[in-house]
């Protein structure tokens, strides 16, 4: 679903127009009556749903609120996603986070040493993760992060293969975290993945981009509801790390 760019707050007007302009999307003072919107405020960027029933506006956050709490804990190496990447036996690795979305596990990854590329091909998902990245820079105890996060506008896919192997500082480890149905969870999460999936869609195209990261030739981590069968039909998982509501199946290269 396409977005509308509203603003809200004047003194950003110019910037407003040159995102809309950047993104081929129409630029208005006020809402419309329902869709999406990428709001502009007064110091953030939002998606905001519109129409009846509208759940509130959905941002990456990694300063304030429950995430902003959450990185302050740390990614501990006997958690899931580190156990995942490898980080207990080999320590910080090279990441590349094919999914990103909100960003979560990207900053929680780069929090705990290791260097993150997030590819992001939704051009709207990536401008609102820029911003969120761009935010937390004003953040001092945050610099050391975020200069391990490149951010790119890109389809993993076009990166991926076996020509990946010869790249100089090539990725170690691929997560991936496709769009699934929201089953549980709590109110937040289930609030943030309607409002995505009317954004970018259902991710049809997942298992040819898990294809792709196994062609690729290295350690593969697939997060998937707790319940659900493993997203590479023909192949099981190496390994799986699990949780109440969702799991990480991990493919060791062959």
């Amino acid at each position: 679903m396409d977005a509308t760019v509203i603003i809200s707050c004047p003194a950003r007007q110019a910037e407003a127009t040159a995102l809309a302009r950047r993104l081929g999307l129409p630029l208005v003072s006020q809402p419309p009556d329902e869709g999406l919107a990428l709001h502009l405020a007064e110091q953030h960027l939002e998606l905001l749903p519109l129409g009846p029933g509208d759940p509130g506006p959905v941002r990456p956050e990694f300063v304030s609120g429950a995430f902003g709490h959450r990185r302050r804990a740390g990614l501990g190496a006997g958690e899931p996603l580190a156990r995942a990447v490898g980080m207990r036996r080999h320590g910080a690795r090279r990441v590349l986070d094919a999914t990103p979305g909100l960003g979560r596990d990207s900053f929680l990854l780069a929090a705990a040493g290791c260097t993150v590329l997030a590819c992001e091909r939704h051009p709207v998902m990536a401008t609102l993760l820029s911003d969120a990245l761009e935010r937390a820079a004003a953040e001092p105890d945050l610099a050391e992060t975020l200069a391990r996060i490149e951010l790119r506008c890109a389809d993993a896919r076009d990166l991926l293969g076996p020509h990946l192997r010869a790249e100089s500082a090539a990725p170690e480890v691929i997560v991936m975290d496709p769009m699934f149905p929201v089953h549980g969870g709590s109110a937040l999460v289930r609030k943030e993945l309607r409002v995505l999936r009317r954004l970018v869609g259902d991710d049809p195209d997942a298992g040819e981009l898990l294809a792709c990261a196994l062609a690729s030739a290295v350690r593969v981590v697939v997060r998937r509801p707790a319940s659900a069968p493993p997203l590479a039909s023909s192949r099981e998982p190496s390994l799986s790390f699990g949780g109440r509501r969702t799991r990480l199946d991990v493919y060791l290269p062959a």
